[in-house]
């Protein structure tokens, strides 16, 4: 234990050795994250989304949308972990929180994209018509959701209100 609080002490003394540290600490948490993300997370969508299947039969749509999921979370959990460190440059942490919120929203994206393919693979699936397709809506609604994220990243990026930035696109045009 006092071997603990020597090498705490020494990397505390050293303001380069801190943020190192706390660096490799982020790393570390968002790798474990995404790790438990992607092994546990598969079995509480199954659990809580498509408990009507049986438990035996692998569904592709809940290891698609655990996927996803576990891409993001491990974000969230950065951003929040990076709120305790507080020998971190501001510099630093506003860099690290744009980077967040960057990948939040691209990963988000991605997952509404995954939820659309979904909705139109089940619908192909149980309809019996095949000139009614909704195709066309599902690539509708993945522009749309395209264009929300590139609107939001630009956001983060400018640190403005996405208000602000919808106006400037309507002065442009």
């Amino acid at each position: 234990m006092a071997y603990l609080n020597h090498l705490l002490t020494f990397i505390e003394s050293n303001p380069a050795l801190a943020i190192g540290f706390n660096l490799i600490l982020l790393v570390v948490s968002g790798i474990f994250a995404h790790l438990l993300c992607k092994f546990l997370l598969i079995k509480v969508i199954r659990k809580v989304f498509f408990a009507s299947h049986k438990q035996d039969v692998p569904l592709e749509k809940d290891r698609r949308i655990a996927e996803k999921l576990s891409n993001f979370i491990p974000v969230i959990i950065v951003y929040y972990v990076l709120q305790f460190m507080p020998n971190m440059p501001a510099s630093l942490v506003t860099a690290i929180n744009t980077i967040c919120g960057i990948l939040f929203f691209i990963f988000l994206s991605i997952f509404f994209n995954e939820m659309l393919d979904i909705v139109n693979s089940s619908y192909l699936r149980k309809t019996k018509r095949k000139n009614h397709s909704i195709k066309g809506y599902i690539q509708i609604g993945k522009i749309l959701v395209h264009i929300l994220a590139a609107i939001m990243i630009l956001a983060v990026m400018s640190n403005k209100s996405p208000v602000i930035i919808i106006s400037s696109l309507g002065a442009v045009a």
